[in-house]
């Protein structure tokens, strides 16, 4: 145990103090790991130190690193790797312990990885890259919860903070945050690439550029700031057949090659973008010098879920997830296919013009064809 000190827990200093590693610690709390015995500072602070490796992907060698009063774990080296670890939580990962500041802040810092920990709980954000750090990469984390992505352990803040440049954010578990799931911060946070995430549960928006609320797209995306402010896709429709999903919509930006992430949700954000709970599929899109359309289609009858989106350049600039849009069936936007898009599709019959929500086959006309195109998304969504 290594607890209850006026400064770090663990500090480790210098160019000489390379390669070293620390495992299997209990490091702010307890010998049972479940009492707190913070240490002052940071938990562990390491500087000018090259290739540290903090825990590893091996039974009884992760560290616990919680109840500190600064950072659980704050590194100023390169080169270095934090695999496995607990910080901000108990030795069961179940109740937060937490560190008041980050969980894991790299801090001046290059080509340092993040993988395999679960962050949560702690009184800041879960993970903050610095402006003058490069190429870290966050993989393979529980951020914000428990390893079953079930349990609200979210950190007070943002679950990634990025101010820096070239960041890796894939595959993680960013869940129940205080603030947003990713947040990239700063003119000069560019090239950070966000993908592949199981994203819900966030207080703000799963993906901020500029942590300042929804960004709004703008023709031809000639904007500039953190990610380029890179434009979302826009959705246009969801169309369900008996063995598959078909996702369209248009990506308005500057000429290239975008990657489109299609993401699926159980409900909408509160700020009707996003989040991304499930990751579905990827595909490329080609941006002329006019908008591009897109359509993918997805096997199985997605009836439950809502659909968002991210467009990310061949720079790694990823942009904030898209509007979420759910089946055209779903005429009233409540995100549910039931007997209430029927009645409505139904009480619109005959009208001119037609209403195009209403107007499910796109023949111009409310009549049969469409009441009988909504049962039928209702009946798939019964099965």
């Amino acid at each position: 145990m290594v607890g209850n000190n006026q400064g770090h827990g663990i500090q480790i200093i210098g160019p000489a103090s390379t390669g070293n590693e620390v495992l299997g610690n209990f490091i702010g709390i307890d010998v049972t790991g479940n009492v707190g015995a913070g240490n002052l500072q940071h938990g562990i602070y390491a500087n000018s130190a090259p290739s540290v490796q903090v825990g590893a992907m091996v039974t009884d060698t992760h560290n616990i690193v919680s109840g500190n009063g600064m950072d659980g774990l704050h590194l100023e080296s390169q080169n270095s790797q934090i695999l496995g670890n607990y910080i901000g939580v108990d030795a069961n990962a179940t109740t937060p312990i937490p560190n008041l500041g980050q969980g894991i802040a790299v801090d001046d810092g290059v080509t340092n990885s993040v993988e395999s920990n679960l962050v949560s709980g702690n009184g800041g954000n879960g993970v903050f890259i610095s402006d003058d750090s490069a190429g870290t990469v966050v993989t393979g984390n529980f951020i914000g919860t428990d390893v079953w992505l079930v349990s609200p352990l979210g950190n007070g803040g943002h679950g990634v903070a990025i101010e820096g440049h070239g960041t890796s954010v894939e595959a993680n578990g960013i869940l129940f945050n205080g603030a947003a799931g990713v947040a990239v911060v700063g003119d000069s946070a560019v090239s950070n690439l966000i993908s592949g995430n199981a994203m819900f549960g966030n207080t703000m928006l799963g993906i901020d550029l500029g942590a300042d609320g929804v960004t709004v797209n703008d023709p031809g995306d000639p904007d500039d700031g953190p990610n380029h402010l890179q434009n979302y896709p826009m959705l246009t429709s969801v169309d369900l057949e008996p063995l598959s999903t078909t996702i369209s919509g248009t990506l308005d930006t500057a000429p290239g090659v975008y990657t489109v992430a299609v993401y699926g949700n159980v409900a909408c954000h509160p700020s009707e973008h996003g989040e991304g709970m499930i990751p579905l599929t990827t595909l490329n899109v080609t941006v002329g010098a006019v908008p591009a359309s897109f359509e993918v289609t997805i096997p199985g009858t997605l009836t439950d879920l809502t659909f968002s989106t991210t467009a990310t350049d061949a720079q790694d600039n990823t942009s904030e997830f898209s509007k979420c849009l759910a089946l055209a069936c779903d005429v009233n936007h409540d995100f549910a296919i039931n007997m209430v898009d029927v009645q409505s599709v139904a009480g619109a019959w005959g009208q001119n013009p037609a209403p195009p929500a209403y107007d499910l086959v796109e023949d111009g006309v409310i009549d049969v064809l469409d009441v009988i195109a909504v049962s039928q998304c209702w009946l798939y969504a019964t099965q």
